[in-house]
């Protein structure tokens, strides 16, 4: 085990500093410290020597006479120190008070957590209290322990933190409180306790040198208060160096040391540490860092303050700063350096540009509204309170009062010599002194348009409307007043060409034979013309005022208002007719129209209506109407009649004619087998005869076919239609595509009309089309049966003239499926042939 507490020549000459050095603090103290320091040294060393010496012998004993018991005489024992204890032979608590007690001076041993172990009784004599299983810290609380020179040392400078680091620490002084309560100075030496290379402990020797005279306590709590003054005041700095709205950069005239944490949010910087270490003149606008850099020695070498400076500091991102800085020089661990705080002017700055802006913008204002005031035709004059100077005259007010540059109000009428008079409406002058003007300066109210008549030298004359109005300060004391001076003599001209129009208007409306309305933009009526009393017998204004459309017929009322919100909703003109109440009661017939009146903005300023009596020309259409009707139903008669003549004609044909024509044709050649054979003339005749029989057998057949396929009945529309198509193709060579489906049971009138619409559809595109190919098709599609007939020929134009002329074959189809409710719809278009449907509603298919 080595246990030493060394006392080298190096630690003396430091003892002997730091006494001379007390010596100087505290000129009161008469004792020689510095014989003290080495008479103990000395006597320190001897200790140490005899302890060697014990331990030598212990370890001669324990090689000779292992696991014996030893002597209790020796100092070292057997017992572990700290789980083996202090040592592997172990030390008792017996010898360990015997070593303790070989000592007047305070001996402590620590553990390698810097807890005490054990302390020797004089630390329970001269302090009072029983140490065991305290920490160091503890310790040093407890007994009040301070440096002999007042500074302040870190905890890994205590000497026995340094002790378990494998040093040994020696001539260190301090002062420590006695439980009496007195203060002495002691001389600490502490060294490594160690099992073989292994640190397990420290041990550490008080030894009291003398106690604090008054001069010494007074001087350490002097120091003890200039360390606290110290720490309050640099934690005061700390605080606001931290808390402080200005960013605070610290720099050595190169690289930055500190920073406050305004300094990230100014430069925009997450963490304001990340500058720390980096060049002050980074952050500095290229165009000031040579401002900067000549102002770094200044500061230093002089200990001056640099004035306020307006500067740009560089962002993180980039971006200039506009910041106002002050330097000047302070203490930063010891070194002296320059302390720069930056207050944000951005927002001044900005506030600066944007006053520039709007000085120059109201400038500009000032310049565009002179320019516009004298663009305008209304004159404009301002002119001050106290002397009634003009300090502004636009164009038109220079040409309506005939002045020619400013001058003063009452130059505007230099006595009787005025260029100018002043008239009311009633054409009797106004005084000067109570021109709008001069009325305004003078008592500060506002005059609004007060027309005038001014009157030239020359006669010449000019209506206007004047307004005044006074012009105040905070505190509501006139400063002037700005006139407004308006020409109205073309309005009063526009005014009388108006009464003279409106004249007119009413000449013609009340000459007119309609009845005639106008509302306002809302609909709301605001002229009936005279017809309107004549025809209703109800005094207009009682008409305007209970709305004269409650005279139209109850069952027209309902459509009418449908008619007119929906114009009014869409400012589109209406018409319609209606049924209106005349003064006997009875109910005529009347055309109305609406008509929306739009402004130059094309807003709807309001609405003219006529009423137009339209009874007798009603009473004709329904005439025709009805006349129409029974001509649609006779037409109607006649198809039907027509069709029943067909199916009869044709019905005879196949029977009476084609059973006739069919025994003749047997009779010859009955004949024929039984002539001679030397009456070969007769025989050739009667076989022609024959062959005529025949070929007019067939055409009576298709003529019976054409006038009423018996399929239609037999087979259905579908079929017939098939077999009509494949028939006609072959008879005239035209391709012709069938694709259809039989239908549910339709009525007769409706497969016979289908079927004449083909007929006709398929003669006219061999007669006009040129096609070599035609499509049909049959269907149903939405309670509708379709029949459609496409060729591919050369169409045509369709337009009102050609449909207009149109064959008598398309005017059959459409007559034909009219009677059915049906109708007949056409596309063509040159070069892409014709397309013809015929379409008929489902209630006609049963």
């Amino acid at each position: 085990m080595a246990m030493e507490i060394p006392v080298d020549k190096q630690n003396h000459e430091r003892n002997k500093n730091m006494a001379g050095n007390l010596k100087k603090q505290s000129p009161d103290c008469q004792e020689n410290i510095e014989q003290l320091v080495s008479e103990r040294t000395a006597h320190l060393n001897e200790v140490i020597k005899q302890l060697r010496a014990e331990l030598e012998a212990y370890k001669a004993q324990e090689t000779s006479n292992p696991g014996k018991n030893p002597d209790p005489n020796n100092i070292l024992s057997d017992h572990h120190i700290s789980h083996k204890a202090l040592t592997e032979s172990a030390l008792s608590h017996s010898q360990l008070e015997v070593i303790f007690a070989a000592f007047n001076d305070v001996v402590i041993l620590y553990d390698t957590e810097m807890n005490v172990y054990q302390a020797n009784q004089p630390f329970y004599g001269n302090y009072g209290f029983d140490p065991t299983g305290l920490n160091v810290k503890e310790i040093i609380d407890r007994v009040r322990s301070r440096w002999l020179d007042g500074v302040t040392r870190s905890f890994m400078e205590q000497p026995t933190s340094r002790a378990l680091q494998g040093e040994r620490v020696t001539g260190l002084r301090f002062i420590v409180r006695k439980s009496n309560g007195s203060e002495v100075i002691v001389e600490s030496s502490s060294g490594p306790v160690k099992i073989g290379e292994k640190i397990v402990g420290s041990l550490t020797v008080w030894h009291e040198i003398r106690e604090l005279t008054g001069a010494e306590r007074d001087l350490l709590a002097h120091k003890e208060s200039l360390e606290i003054a110290e720490k309050e005041s640099e934690q005061r700095y700390q605080d606001l160096f931290r808390k402080s709205p200005g960013a605070i950069i610290l720099y050595d005239g190169i690289s930055i040391l500190e920073v406050n944490p305004a300094v990230g949010g100014l430069l925009g910087y997450r963490k304001a540490e990340e500058l720390i270490g980096g060049k002050f003149l980074d952050v500095i606008a290229p165009e000031y860092r040579e401002w900067v850099s000549s102002r770094i020695p200044l500061i230093l070498n002089e200990d001056s303050v640099s004035s306020l400076k307006k500067i740009d500091l560089v962002g993180k991102a980039g971006n200039l700063i506009h910041v106002e800085a002050v330097g000047g020089v302070c203490y930063y661990h010891g070194q002296k350096v320059i302390q720069v705080i930056f207050h944000d002017i951005t927002g001044l700055k900005n506030l600066e540009t944007e006053l520039r802006n709007q000085s120059a913008a109201l400038s500009h204002a000032v310049v565009t509204l002179e320019t516009i005031l004298d663009t305008i035709p209304i004159g404009v004059i301002v002119a001050e309170s106290e002397d009634g100077k003009i300090t502004y005259c636009s164009s038109a007010a220079k040409e309506i009062l005939d002045i020619s540059a400013f001058g003063i109000v009452k130059d505007l009428v230099p006595g009787e010599q005025r260029r100018i008079k002043m008239l009311h409406p009633d054409r009797s002058e106004i005084s000067p002194q109570e021109w709008p003007l001069a009325k305004a300066l003078r008592n500060g109210k506002t005059i609004e348009n007060e027309e005038t008549i001014i009157q030239h030298e020359d006669g010449w004359e000019m209506a206007t409307v004047i307004s005044c109005t006074p012009l105040r300060d905070n505190n509501g004391q006139i400063l002037g007043t700005v006139a407004s001076i308006v020409n109205i003599s073309k309005r009063r001209q526009m005014e009388s060409a108006l009464r003279e129009s409106e004249e007119r208007f009413r000449v013609l409306a009340e000459a007119l034979p309609q009845l005639m309305w106008i509302t306002d933009a809302t609909g709301k009526f605001t002229y009936l013309n005279r017809q309107f009393y004549h025809y209703t017998g109800i005094p207009i204004n009682q008409l305007i005022k209970q709305d004269w459309t409650q005279n139209i017929y109850q069952d027209d009322q309902e459509k009418r208002m449908e008619v007119w919100r929906e114009s009014f909703r869409t400012g589109n003109p209406y018409q319609m007719e209606y049924r209106i109440r005349r003064h006997d009661g009875e109910y005529r017939w009347f055309l109305g129209r609406g008509l929306p009146m739009r402004d130059q903005q094309n807003n709807i300023s309001y609405w003219f209506g006529t009423c137009t009596d339209i009874h007798y020309q009603k009473q004709l259409e329904l005439e025709l109407q009805e006349t129409n009707s029974r001509l649609h139903k006779l037409n109607q008669q006649m198809v039907t009649t027509l069709e029943e003549e067909r199916r009869m004609i044709s019905r005879e044909l196949h029977d009476e004619a084609g059973q006739a024509l069919t025994a003749l044709k047997m009779y010859l050649e009955l004949i024929l087998k039984g002539l001679p054979s030397d009456t070969s003339i007769i025989g050739q005749g009667i076989t022609e005869a024959v062959k005529l029989t025949d070929q007019t057998l067939k055409e009576i057949r298709r003529l019976a076919q054409d006038l009423r396929p018996p399929a239609l009945d037999a087979l259905g529309l579908n079929v017939t239609l098939e077999d009509f198509c494949y028939e006609f193709s072959k008879r005239v060579g035209l391709g012709i595509q069938y694709r259809g489906c039989e239908l549910s049971p339709l009525t007769d009138a409706v497969r016979i009309s289908l079927y004449r619409f083909l007929q006709e559809a398929l003669t006219n595109v061999v007669k006009y089309a040129q096609s070599d190919l035609v499509r049909v098709r049959l269907g149903s599609c939405r309670q509708r049966i379709f029949l459609v007939v496409k060729d591919n020929g050369i169409g045509f134009e369709l337009n009102p003239e050609v449909l207009k002329g149109k064959s008598m074959g398309l005017i059959g189809m459409e007559e034909r499926l009219s009677i059915l409710g049906g109708v007949l719809r056409v596309h063509s278009r040159p070069g892409f042939g014709t397309c013809l449907t015929a379409m008929i509603p489902g209630r006609r298919l049963e």
